[in-house]
């Protein structure tokens, strides 16, 4: 079972640029944030890790769902104004 109890989708397209922006937003809050591992798959999919106080946040773009999204395992709406 996952821990991530929050989610967030961000654009109901598969849009890279979407993807990076996110990324982008997250790492102005460098610190508290901490980033962390990027996973690419075959397909273009990604998952772009992020920490705070040892909880996670990824932020994903899936090709196959033609979806970007936000998973946390905390409150994260006020990084992603």
């Amino acid at each position: 079972m996952s821990d991530f109890k929050f989610d967030y989708t961000i654009c109901e397209a598969y849009d890279k640029a979407a993807f990076d922006s996110v990324c982008a937003k997250l790492d102005s809050h460098i610190p508290p944030l901490e980033k962390g591992e990027c996973i690419k798959e075959d397909d273009g999919s990604e998952m772009q890790f992020y920490r705070l106080d040892g909880k996670k946040l990824a932020v994903h773009i899936v090709d196959f769902l033609e979806i970007v999204y936000v998973t946390s395992e905390f409150e994260a709406e006020e990084f992603l104004k």
